[in-house]
């Protein structure tokens, strides 16, 4: 053992999302500095999770005489991750969420952009039953997820999970209630199709 005992305080967490996909959460209102590695995306994210590891296995009867089944692998198995945060007054984490999926059903989703000044009776959606909904391309709207363990006392990194063609595919809702103020948390989960760890050797 070196250093000490390991922290569930210290990590980070940051994006990489296409040119598109960015394109599209600026335009929906999130600061292009929010979404930067060490923005407020990565800053305000109170709740995160290194991924499990799991197996699929299958089973054989019959392989040795007086054995019963034998299970053996067939594929790894990657369950989803869920990542939360703590939301500021302009609400930019659930933007991010919001517009990160909106963008995958090509921005129909009765999202707009209003004037500070705006009051409830111009918040008319123009939306039509008849509209139709398209999907992006897969790669279009994947996008990578680091996750960093790190300790504030020792430089460098632990360990990293870079999570490949992430995309958030539920945002959990969000409570609000009058009484004693509490900050307001959003958590969303993602799928992705596999990741890769790199480690710190130890010198």
């Amino acid at each position: 053992m070196q250093g000490g005992m390991a922290k569930s305080s210290g990590y980070s967490v940051s994006f990489g999302l296409t040119n598109n996909c960015k394109n599209h959460i600026i335009k929906k209102g999130v600061p292009a500095s929010a979404i930067s590695r060490n923005g407020l995306i990565s800053l305000f994210c109170n709740d995160a999770q290194l991924p499990n590891i799991s197996s699929q296995t299958g089973t054989q009867t019959g392989l040795y005489t007086g054995e019963g089944q034998v299970s053996y692998a067939t594929s790894r198995l990657f369950t989803d991750v869920s990542l939360g945060w703590y939301c500021d007054r302009d609400m930019t984490p659930m933007k991010f969420l919001q517009a990160w999926h909106d963008f995958i059903y090509t921005g129909n989703s009765g999202s707009f952009i209003i004037n500070a000044e705006s009051n409830d009776a111009q918040l008319i959606l123009t939306s039509s039953r008849a509209e139709k909904t398209k999907l992006q391309y897969p790669s279009e709207y994947y996008g990578k997820i680091r996750i960093t363990k790190n300790e504030d006392d020792i430089p460098g990194q632990s360990m990293t999970y870079l999570l490949l063609d992430a995309f958030p595919y539920s945002i959990d809702a969000t409570p609000l209630s009058y009484g004693s103020s509490q900050l307001v948390n959003v958590s969303a989960s993602f799928q992705y199709s596999k990741y890769k760890i790199y480690q710190r050797t130890s010198s």
